[in-house]
C-alpha cells in the first residue's frame, strides 16, 4: 500500500493494471508472451488484471528452491536460480 502523497486509488497503481498497459502500449510489449515477476499480493492482481498469462510469486518465505506452478497463470519460487532456468526454458 502506498504512503503518504502515493496513498491513493488510481488507475496507474496496483493493483489496476494502467502501468502495465502503458507499458505494453510504449514499448510494444506481448503480454501474451510476457512474465510479471513481483513479491506482493497487488503484483499478481495486477498482472491478471492486465491479461498477463505467466506471473511468478517470488516469496522468499517461501521453502522452494524450485519453480511451483501454482494453478493456470501462477508459479512461485523463493529462488532467483529458478526463475532464471523458467526464463530460459520459456524463451530459447
Amino acid at each position: 500500500k502506498g504512503k503518504g502523497k502515493y496513498k491513493k486509488e488510481d488507475y496507474d497503481r496496483k493493483p489496476n493494471p494502467g502501468m502495465i498497459l502503458k507499458a505494453e502500449s510504449e514499448f510494444n510489449i506481448s503480454l501474451e508472451n510476457s512474465v510479471l515477476i513481483g513479491d506482493m499480493e497487488s503484483d499478481i492482481k495486477a498482472a491478471r488484471n492486465a491479461g498477463i498469462k505467466n506471473i511468478i510469486h517470488f516469496k522468499e518465505c517461501h521453502d522452494n528452491s524450485e519453480i511451483v506452478r501454482i494453478n493456470k497463470d501462477l508459479y512461485q519460487t523463493s529462488s532467483f536460480e529458478s526463475i532464471s532456468k523458467f526464463l530460459t526454458q520459456k524463451y530459447n
